[in-house]
């Protein structure tokens, strides 16, 4: 037999059969009956089979009284304190309950039941006691009385126990959700938690009776009910009933039935929900499509990537129908080797399927240190019809793990066996330390499909902190960036891409002009360096360039140190080349005739220290 979930009453049925009769019997209108019922139909609450909380055996019995003119005192208190046999038959125990009661004659009867837990020990104790709903007529034929029982309630208080309770999720493969929120019977109560805050417990004295226990968990900040579960039991006088380990969750998490395969989201809330029943649930939604049915503006709103490495990772698919997510932003701090930011964060396909397909982010701002992406950080499943569109995508470098490394406008990494088709990222900003791509930072080789992806009007900056660090590596493409060996076919293209290089030293600097095929050269100075721009690096023919220098005002150019004295002053000769420098101090002569030799200089939000003199094609 099943422990029950509890009862609110227990409903017993006395059937009393009418069977031969002699004539004398008609005469004194006595009627001899069987008494049969069923103990699993007895004891039925909510399709399970009742079982005493401990070991032992309910034995069960049964009182009736014919009423006469003098009324006779009837109800629980003044029966119980009647313990003779006269007074209590006892019905016997086994798969079938049956007795042979004393003969009724007809007219009114009242009937009244009890339930006995180790009758006939010195542990025995009353567990249900039931009466008659005042009284009942006995006639010929057959006559069913039901009675409804209840726990006995005799001043003793018995104990709830509440043991390591976690909610046990509906959704195949999640973990188990640890509550923080515990009501009985309405009401909330002060738990204990667990030390792997996994799981509560709850000991209190308690009235005898039914008692509903309902174990929650609630969002992080929304206040939003991501997952419950409800257990309904008795506690008895003197004894203790238990809930111990898992409770199944209910049907519904929060807005969600777990038991469909379809998830529509409609608004924010619901799209707050469904990353917080990956993140703090653990469902993974494997098998189940979620879509989004409109828009979904995020402004206010930092955005926690769905799913990282270790943790609970997404599982389904991801439809945006082709609504758009706008004013996404998302700023992780992580600073370990696999931390993953972006829309969804760390993706691993384990042969379900995963599909994030038909979504728009506009003008989203994404930060994070390693793996970053828009749409994911890290991807080993696929990524189709997607488009990124006026956004910016940073990975900072702050150590040898979280370095700054693979950042692109789609996804940071793309692994063997992805999908990666039918993206376009538009007018976006992408800056890294090393591995920066339009569509991707870092493709593995073995990637299935990486086809029909645009890029246009996108700058890719290289922008360091000056930390111990990896790099940088100037390993930057318009599509995808070169180091991993992967070159993507004719069907991608990049229109309007800017490209910055990276240089925190003079030989950076000079291999980023020199080794250049492009004449147009975009260097980003790393933070608080001072780099030297060398006589004659860009001078005449085909040494000539367009060069800008950018940095985030801590940086300088030092542009007088290494010229050569001609003419009366100080000049750096860089003939046939034009200069541009944003947010930068430049270091310039004091003489009157210091300055360089170019086509054309220009400043925006600099500092100049000196005076620099523009001589033109002098």
């Amino acid at each position: 037999m099943k422990k029950a979930l509890g009862v609110l009453s227990v409903l017993v049925l006395i059937t009393v059969m009418m069977i031969s009769c002699n004539a004398e019997q008609k005469v004194n209108d006595t009627i001899k009956v069987s008494f049969n019922v069923s103990s699993s139909r007895a004891l039925t609450v909510e399709n399970q089979n009742f079982e005493p909380v401990n070991s032992g055996d309910l034995t069960w019995y049964y009182h009736g009284e014919k009423k006469t003119d003098k009324e006779f005192i009837t109800g629980q208190s003044a029966s119980m304190n009647k313990t003779s046999t006269d007074y209590w038959t006892r019905i016997s125990t086994g798969d079938e309950l049956s007795a042979t009661f004393k003969e009724f004659s007809q007219g009114q009867w009242y009937f009244e039941v009890k339930a006995i837990k180790n009758a006939g020990t010195d542990n025995a104790t009353q567990m249900y006691y039931g009466k008659t709903n005042g009284n009942v007529l006995l006639t010929k034929g057959n006559n069913t009385i039901s009675i409804s029982v209840s726990p006995f309630v005799n001043g003793v208080k018995g104990t709830l126990k509440i043991e390591s309770v976690y909610i046990d999720p509906k959704d195949a493969g999640s973990k188990n959700v640890a509550p923080n929120k515990l009501l009985i019977n309405g009401i909330e109560k002060t738990y204990t938690e667990s030390a792997d805050k996994k799981s509560i417990s709850f000991t209190e004295l308690v009235e005898p009776g039914t008692y509903t226990v309902e174990v929650k968990r609630f969002g992080e900040d929304e206040g939003i009910v991501l997952a419950s579960a409800s257990k309904t039991v008795v506690v008895y006088s003197g004894l203790t009933t238990t809930i111990k380990g898992s409770v199944e969750e209910d049907t519904t998490s929060g807005r969600f039935d777990v038991n469909n395969n379809e998830f529509v989201i409609n608004t924010k809330e619901d799209l707050i929900l469904f990353s917080k029943l990956v993140n703090e649930v653990g469902m993974n939604f494997s098998g189940k499509t979620v879509k989004l049915a409109a828009n979904i503006d995020l402004a206010g709103v930092e955005w926690k990537p769905i799913g990282q490495t270790g943790k609970t990772t997404f599982q389904g698919v991801f439809d945006g129908q082709g609504y758009t997510i706008s004013n996404m932003t998302v700023n992780n701090t992580d600073t370990s080797a696999n931390c993953s930011s972006g829309f969804f964060g760390w993706i691993e396909d384990h042969g379900v399927g995963i599909v994030i397909k038909d979504t728009k982010f506009d003008n989203a701002h994404v930060e994070g240190n390693h793996y970053v992406g828009v749409v994911a950080g890290y991807i080993y499943g696929k990524i189709d019809g997607c488009v990124v569109e006026n956004s910016t995508v940073v990975a900072r470098n702050v150590n040898d793990d979280a370095n700054g490394d693979k950042v692109g406008g789609i996804a940071g990494y793309v692994g063997e066996d992805a999908f990666i088709d039918n993206n376009n990222v538009i007018n976006c900003e992408i800056t890294g330390n090393r591995d920066i791509g339009g569509i991707a930072g870092a493709v593995a080789t073995g990637v299935d499909s990486f086809k029909n992806n645009h890029v246009s009007n996108a700058t890719l900056k290289y922008v360091t902190d000056g930390l111990t660090k990896k790099g940088p590596y100037n390993s930057a493409g318009a599509i995808v960036s070169g180091r991993t060996g992967f070159v993507p076919d004719e069907t991608n293209t990049a229109t309007e891409v800017t490209i910055y290089k990276s240089a925190s030293t003079n030989d950076e600097l000079n291999n980023a002009i020199t080794n250049s095929t492009d004449r147009n050269v975009n260097i980003a100075i790393a933070s608080g360096q001072t780099i030297t721009l060398d006589n004659g690096i860009a001078n005449e023919g085909d040494k000539s360039r367009n060069i800008t220098f950018i940095g985030n005002g801590s940086q300088s150019v030092d542009v007088i140190t290494n010229a050569v004295s001609a003419e009366g002053g100080q000049l750096n000769y860089q003939r046939g080349s034009s200069f541009t420098f944003e947010n930068l101090t430049i270091q310039a002569g004091e003489g009157n005739f210091d300055g360089i030799v170019c086509n054309e200089l220009t400043y925006k939000d600099c500092t100049i220290k000196g005076k620099l003199t523009l001589f033109g094609k002098a």
